[in-house]
This record gives structure tokens, C-alpha cells and sequence, in this order.
């Protein structure tokens, strides 16, 4: 029988894409073949914090979290030595990608993909909107070709779509812990240091308590936006987190070293073509947290949607799911993510950052909207404004606006 979907990846975007596909188009379930050059479970660099809105997501595909993992209720933010925390249940759950990734692929298995582990693909080329592509071990003749194959996709090169401007950077390390005696793990709480930032650093450093194999360890990394693709240097971003870690007490020469790139999501670049469509990291993560796995969870979402209405209008095309990830609430966020990035980020980080340092109740708006508990248009607009030429005008002072947040009641709802 022939294959008339063929996935490209078998992380969380294409592992999603298959799930949703065959509830969607459950007569085509043993016409989708996924396929991965890897073998899993496989190394996956990441810091594997499933947020809130993640399970959400997980939960509407029926999926369970069986794998080790952390849950995280509070969340942390620091600069220097200046550190806020917030208590936001259901925040946040910290996974081991390999384990993880293993899991949610062969759920897929399970409901009827055929799942192709150790075959990657070899080439893609699209004659009249009809993709031919060739793997390490079959050619095949799909109708459509879904790309979920990482920021490094071979899927988008093949098909001809744009290469990103530049690579965000991230570099890992993970140090064993005793769990009694690290407080990470005592309060359960996963910490954004921005300190980095004013050294060059488009992102931050994080700390998430994690476990590896069951065993408690802390995940600590870098997570560099790269947007302007100069300094700072690969070198000068591993010094300021081997400063970090020394700081924490370990020794990073004790921990293997693993770095991955990332793709920032752009509403002005094409992610797909006729017969071909791009998923996760492929497509585009958040560029102001770095954050893809829910993102990977609602692009497998809208793929096997925009897949389930070609089939019903027989128009393979995908002229409109550029537009389609646009305007989703995923999209919604990662455009606005995107103009935030610019400003954090930039030349008004320190103005940005003491905003909402001195107004909790929008930065507690920010982690209930990663919580997935919170949608970040509820904010009033116009006390937005109003509070922040109040802090331009009197932010040089540091003293802290008195009353309640103009969205208190809101958050509360």
C-alpha cells in the first residue's frame, strides 16, 4: 500500500502530527509513514520544560506523561542579585527529552502510524505541486510531505523554502544533585537569570531541576536569540555559564557539553509550498523564551488540520497555512513574543525588565499566559500605557507604584 503522508521527524511536532492525523483522518491512519534517521530513545539537547499550556495540550490528544519528571509550581526570576518568585501551580513540568520524545512517538505507534526509526531522508524535489522524495530506504510518491525535522531541517532546504536569518544558540550542561539538599528541588521551582544580558546575551541562563534514568539532576544552560547573527561569541557565551554553574556549586569541566541551534519563528517567511509543510522548530519557536514544545504540540495540531482540509477540498496547495499558524492563538503569541524580543532584548532591557519588576501583576499575567491559564489579550490596553509612562517618569526613582494591578482582577478570574 502506498504512503500518502510522509512525516519527516519524529520529535514532538511530528509525533504530534501524527496523533492528531489519525483522529482526524482515521481511513488514511496506515497510509502515514513517520520517519527519523535516529533511533530512539536519542539524545535531545533541551531544557524539556513541558509548561502548562504543553500538558494542556497533551491532555487534548489524550496523552499521559509516564516518563520521569519535576514539577515545577514556582518560577524564578533573577538579575544580579536581585530575584523574584512566583507561585503559579501547574506552571511547568521538567522531562528528559530522550525520554520523553520516546514516549510520545510510540504513542503514535499505538494509534496505527507506521513509525520508521533509523531512515532518514536522502531527497525531496516537488514536480506540478506533487512532492517525490527518497529515504535511506525506500522512494516514495506521498501527497503530502510534513518537514518536522529541527531548526536544521533538511525538509525546508529540500523543498526550497527560506533558511532562517540566523540560529538562536543554546548550550546545556547537567550536573547530578542530592535532591534533599538542593533547593530547587526542595521548593520545586525552575529560574530565568537575565543577569547575562547586559553582557550581549539575547536570552538568559536557566536552572530546571530535573531527572535523568529517575535520577535527580540540575539541568543548567544559555539560551542566546541570536537575531543580529554577531557577538556574542560561542566561546564568551560558554565562559558566563561556566561562571554560572562555578557559582552553583559545580564544576563544569564535570559535565558533558551539549549545544543545539534553534529557529525563531518569522510571520513573513513561507513555511510551506504545495504538498509540503513545516512543523516546530522547522517553522519557527519562540524567540523571546526560546520555548518549542508547545509550540511543536499546536503545529502538528494545524498541519493535520490544514492536511484534513486538502483531502476534503482536493487543493494540496497550503496557500493559506501561513495564515493559519498567524492567526491561531500560538501564532497570535509568537508575534507578539517576537516584538517584545526586539525591545527586551535591545537597547530598552533594563527599562523593560524593572517595568515589570515594579508591576508583578503583569509579570505574573506573562507566567500564568505560559501556564497556559491566562490569555495576555485580557490585559487592558490603555492602564497598560498609563502605567508605563508613569514608570518612565518616575522608574529612575524605584519607588513602586501603590494600589492594586490594573488587571488583578482579571488574573484572579
Amino acid at each position: 500500500m502506498s504512503h500518502e503522508i510522509l512525516i519527516v521527524g519524529g520529535g514532538p511536532a511530528g509525533a504530534s502530527t501524527a496523533i492528531h492525523l489519525a483522529r482526524l483522518l482515521p481511513s488514511l491512519r496506515d497510509r502515514v509513514l513517520l520517519v527519523d534517521k535516529k533511533v530512539f530513545p536519542r539524545e535531545k539537547p533541551c531544557g524539556g520544560g513541558l509548561s502548562g499550556r504543553a500538558l494542556a495540550a497533551l491532555d487534548e490528544m489524550g496523552v499521559r506523561v509516564t516518563v520521569p519528571s519535576v514539577a515545577t509550581d514556582i518560577v524564578r526570576y533573577r538579575f544580579g542579585e536581585r530575584l523574584s518568585s512566583y507561585h503559579v501551580p501547574g506552571a511547568c513540568r521538567v522531562v528528559r527529552r530522550a525520554e520523553f520524545d520516546a514516549m510520545l512517538l510510540g504513542v503514535a505507534r499505538e494509534r496505527g502510524i507506521e513509525v520508521a526509526e533509523g531512515e532518514g531522508l536522502v531527497a525531496l524535489a516537488c514536480e506540478d505541486g506533487r512532492p517525490r522524495a527518497r529515504t535511506t530506504r525506500r522512494t516514495l510518491a506521498p501527497r503530502v510531505v510534513v518537514g518536522a525535522d529541527g531548526a536544521g531541517s533538511l525538509a525546508r532546504r529540500l523543498a526550497g523554502l527560506p533558511e532562517p536569518r540566523a540560529y538562536a544558540r543554546l548550550h546545556q550542561l547537567e550536573f547530578p544533585v542530592r535532591e534533599g539538599e538542593t533547593r530547587d528541588f526542595l521548593d520545586g521551582a525552575f529560574t530565568f537569570d537575565y543577569t547575562p544580558v547586559p553582557s550581549g546575551v539575547e536570552g538568559y541562563v536557566w536552572d530546571f531541576p530535573s531527572r535523568i534514568a529517575g535520577e535527580p539532576h540540575m539541568n543548567c544552560g544559555i539560551f542566546h536569540r541570536n537575531a543580529s547573527a554577531r557577538e556574542p561569541s560561542r566561546g564568551r557565551l560558554l565562559a558566563l555559564l561556566a561562571d554560572h554553574v562555578a557559582r552553583r556549586g559545580h564544576d563544569p569541566r564535570a559535565a558533558r557539553l551539549r549545544s543545539y541551534p534553534d529557529v525563531e519563528y518569522d510571520p513573513r517567511a513561507p513555511i510551506a509550498r504545495p504538498g509540503v509543510l513545516l512543523a516546530g522548530s522547522a517553522a519557527g519557536v519562540n524567540p523571546l523564551t526560546g520555548e518549542g514544545i508547545w509550540q511543536s504540540f499546536e503545529y502538528g495540531r494545524l498541519v493535520a488540520e490544514s492536511i484534513a482540509a486538502a483531502y476534503g477540498a482536493d487543493d494540496f496547495r497550503f496557500a493559506d497555512y501561513g495564515a493559519r499558524v498567524a492567526r491561531s492563538p500560538m501564532g497570535r503569541d509568537l508575534r507578539l513574543s517576537r516584538r517584545l524580543a526586539d525591545l527586551f532584548y535591545g537597547r530598552l532591557f533594563w527599562t523593560l525588565y524593572s517595568f515589570q519588576e515594579r508591576n508583578e501583576d503583569l509579570r505574573l499575567a506573562f507566567i500564568r499566559s505560559f501556564a497556559g491559564q491566562f490569555d495576555l489579550a485580557r490585559v487592558p490596553k490603555a492602564s497598560l500605557v498609563a502605567r508605563w509612562w508613569w514608570h518612565l517618569a518616575v522608574g529612575a526613582r524605584r519607588t513602586p507604584i501603590p494600589g492594586p494591578g490594573p488587571w488583578a482582577e482579571a488574573l484572579a478570574g
